[in-house]
């Protein structure tokens, strides 16, 4: 009796890819920023005491002002977010750069509080 062995079979296993932090909070960033650019069209339209939708129109302005801000954070949670994913200096560097935002924060609110805007 004569056995014929078989050939091996390649398997191929498959894994899920794993998300990693990096990916998550660059996901995360994406739809945060995206959803700031389109509150400048959906922000302005309210409802009037005859439940009518109206729209107050943004002066080009206030635009180019809000769309700074939002591009300058932008660059600061991305510039963060890839840098904390580097080894430990990217973490130094991300810890130093949120202290910079805290203070820097604090510091606006005791501006603000003392010097306030007229309306």
């Amino acid at each position: 009796m004569e056995l014929k062995p078989h050939s091996s079979h390649s398997i191929n296993i498959v894994t899920k890819k794993k998300f990693r932090i990096k990916s998550v909070l660059n996901l995360y960033g994406i739809f945060i920023f995206l959803g700031l650019i389109v509150s400048i069209f959906t922000v302005p339209l309210t409802i009037n005491e005859e439940l009518e939708l109206t729209r107050n129109k943004m002066e080009i302005t206030k635009i180019k002002k809000y769309l700074s801000f939002i591009f300058s954070s932008g660059i600061i949670y991305f510039f963060s977010v890839n840098v904390y994913g580097l080894r430990k200096i990217g973490r130094k560097l991300f810890l130093i750069t949120m202290v910079l935002v805290l203070s820097f924060s604090i510091f606006m609110i005791f501006y603000l509080l003392s010097h306030p805007t007229k309306h």
